[in-house]
């Protein structure tokens, strides 16, 4: 099905970076435009985009994928799965995390 996308030479007007895998192989690639445009820093298969909030969404299906699965609860607190990564989380349930309400600070400035 998707090998088909190989010969896709019309993918001129991409600004970034696509690469698509099955069963583990790579079988289409292509980078275009500028990774930064005022340095005129061309964007390639390698680019690390900044992507910063644009995950939440696909993170949140993801979890409660699991919920749906039983794998998780949406009560379980957080403490035992996350064991270790430096930030107090007492009480922080999935719900919490999910909801963005779990009263954590900001992270990126805690010592660790």
């Amino acid at each position: 099905m998707y090998k088909k996308l190989i010969a896709l030479p019309e993918l001129t007007h991409l600004e970034g970076a696509v690469s698509i895998h099955q069963q583990g192989e790579q079988i289409f690639s292509h980078a275009n435009g500028f990774a930064h445009r005022g340095y005129r820093a061309s964007n390639t298969e390698a680019t690390r985009f900044g992507i910063a909030s644009g995950t939440k969404l696909f993170t949140a299906v993801a979890i409660l994928r699991l919920v749906e699965e039983g794998k998780v609860a949406l009560d379980e607190h957080v403490a035992p799965i996350l064991p270790d990564i430096g930030i107090e989380l007492d009480g922080v349930t999935v719900h919490h995390l999910l909801t963005h309400t779990s009263g954590i600070g900001d992270y990126f400035t805690k010592r660790r």
